[in-house]
């Protein structure tokens, strides 16, 4: 029974060691860039930046909904995509290097506003008009609140700070055709929202 106790207890440690070891390699936490041996004070300190990197695009696709600035979560991943590049072709990596490509696939597939970056810098906009036909808030377990909004056909994901009675108000939404992401949104009041109905009859 005790030698069971201490093999899992042994299995638990083993676990957050492989991981560490993977990260950092053998070195002590305040060498931070003798990641390993093997490697060239090059690749110690392009095997940290892809880390950082990797913590910081998982942040912003997380915080995505709350970020509204469109670079700030762009960014990170196309850093991240160029690094893994840079270290496929290092071979002192070895199998390494396409665990780390794995890796950065699936952040980008996670996190996809990147497709967009040539429509964000030829101002290549999206706009949808009209009241919402669908208006719900979601308290997801993990990640932050947001409101589903539907426009036009369109579905977005918008910020918790929207107000309940904002559904019955005309909404003015420009975003990237790929993504859905919103570059800038207006709610009309009231007023405004009666004078965009009167227009359409």
């Amino acid at each position: 029974m005790t030698d069971s106790r201490n093999k899992d207890e042994n299995q638990k440690i083993a676990l957050p060691k492989r991981i560490w070891n993977f990260m950092w390699g053998d070195s002590p936490l305040p060498e931070l860039f003798n990641i390993n041996t093997k490697l060239s004070p090059f690749d110690k300190i392009l095997n940290v930046t892809w880390f950082v990197l990797l913590i910081i695009s998982i942040g912003t696709s997380l915080l995505s909904i709350r970020i509204p600035m469109y670079l700030i979560i762009t960014l990170p991943i196309l850093m991240l995509a160029l690094c893994c590049i840079i270290i496929l072709f290092r071979k002192e990596f070895g199998k390494q290097r396409f665990i780390q490509l794995f890796i950065t696939i699936f952040m980008m597939l996670l996190s996809q506003e990147w497709v967009d970056l040539p429509s964000y810098f030829k101002n290549d906009y999206k706009t949808v008009e009209g009241i919402p036909t669908k208006f719900e808030f979601h308290m997801p377990r993990t990640g932050p609140r947001l409101w589903e909004v539907v426009v036009d056909d369109v579905k977005f994901s918008m910020p918790e700070k929207i107000k309940d009675e904002s559904s019955e108000r005309w909404f003015v939404i420009h975003y990237l055709p790929h993504s859905k992401f919103i570059i800038d949104y207006k709610i009309l009041t009231k007023a405004e929202t009666r004078t965009e109905l009167q227009t359409l009859k």
